[in-house]
């Protein structure tokens, strides 16, 4: 009964985890276990499928092992959950320039820097 026990404790424990637990376990391991993130952040996104910093950081891993097709995916479904961030852009720039696509590289360049001045209020102030 005990093993039962401590089993039942268990499974509630994983229950507990979140989409941010899995989502911060994958980035502290994206560096040197790409293939365990990606678990990490699938994960993630399962119990959150809208975690665009899962979706972002798990492209990044397939990046990493030069798997772009997965890669780019993910990367533009974070960007289709925000828009607006500069860096999400600029991340792919350096994937696509990695792949050898420089059009879609400058394109991506050209995209972050025009978010980055509108955040900045369009330019340079007075």
């Amino acid at each position: 009964m005990i093993v039962l026990a401590g089993l039942a404790l268990a499974i509630e424990a994983q229950a507990q985890e979140s989409a941010e637990d899995y989502f911060q376990r994958g980035f502290a391991v994206l560096r040197n276990n790409p293939d365990e993130a990606i678990s990490l952040f699938t994960g993630a996104i399962q119990m959150d499928p809208n975690h665009a910093n899962a979706y972002f950081f798990r492209g990044v891993a397939f990046s990493f092992k030069e798997q772009y097709g997965p890669a780019f995916r993910d990367l533009d479904k974070a960007i289709s959950l925000v828009p607006d961030n500069p860096s999400y852009y600029v991340t792919r720039a350096s994937i696509y320039e990695k792949a050898g696509d420089q059009r879609k590289a400058q394109q991506d360049r050209q995209k972050a820097q025009a978010l980055s001045e509108a955040k900045r209020g369009g330019g340079a102030r007075r």
